[in-house]
């Protein structure tokens, strides 16, 4: 049996993590990729993971171009100069929005105003308006602009700050376990993302009423 969620006395705004929460990666394009290139499959993920330029560009130290040329560079040791061709259409894919997260992020909306925190690179905002989401939150905090990145405390304080709600006031959902516990350490309500419905349940049970569609 599972403890009853503790509700805030007064809930003063919701912090969604934007990846594994409201946007989702399908493997296929990226492996579409790398089969016309004749890569393996996951090599193009592995080594956009693996060069240092990834990290540098989720804290806004180099930029989401810089991080693209690093991994062709890598990727030009196994198939030569058509490593910048194969990047460039690797990375026209941006992930697909979960829509049956949209919906209750639209519901809660309308009770209660909704904050994304994301670790992201300085693509962020526009990989937004391509999905066509950039309009669907009350608020955008993502790494690069801010110079944190999650599960460091200091990034939760500084979205908190731009929200202008302290941390009792706010919930927080990531799917990552490590920026739960990161946002329980410093006082906000915080739990891990499941599913859509999972998620429309914990909102039901803080007492945030959502209209039925």
């Amino acid at each position: 049996m599972t403890n009853p969620i503790r509700v805030p006395e007064a809930l003063g705004a919701v912090i969604l993590d934007m990846d594994g929460v409201v946007r989702h990666w399908r493997p296929g394009p990226a492996s579409a990729v790398e089969k016309a290139f004749r890569l393996p499959r996951g090599a193009i993920g592995s080594v956009a993971l693996a060069v240092p330029e990834y990290h540098l560009g989720v804290l806004g130290v180099c930029t989401f171009a810089d991080w693209l040329d690093a991994i062709a560079r890598e990727l030009s040791i196994r198939i030569g100069i058509r490593a910048w061709e194969a990047v460039a259409r690797w990375a026209t894919y941006r992930g697909e929005v979960d829509r049956d997260t949209m919906a209750v992020v639209e519901r809660l909306r309308s009770r209660v105003p909704v904050h994304v925190l994301s670790n992201a690179h300085d693509c962020f905002i526009d990989d937004m308006r391509q999905l066509g989401v950039s309009g669907a939150f009350d608020g955008f905090h993502y790494s690069a602009e801010m110079g944190l990145a999650k599960p460091d405390p200091a990034a939760y304080l500084e979205a908190l700050e731009r929200i202008g709600m302290p941390a009792n006031r706010c919930v927080f959902v990531d799917d990552r376990t490590e920026n739960v516990v990161a946002a329980r350490s410093v006082g906000i309500l915080a739990f891990a993302y499941t599913t859509p419905a999972a998620f429309a349940d914990a909102m039901s049970r803080l007492s945030i009423k959502m209209e039925r569609t």
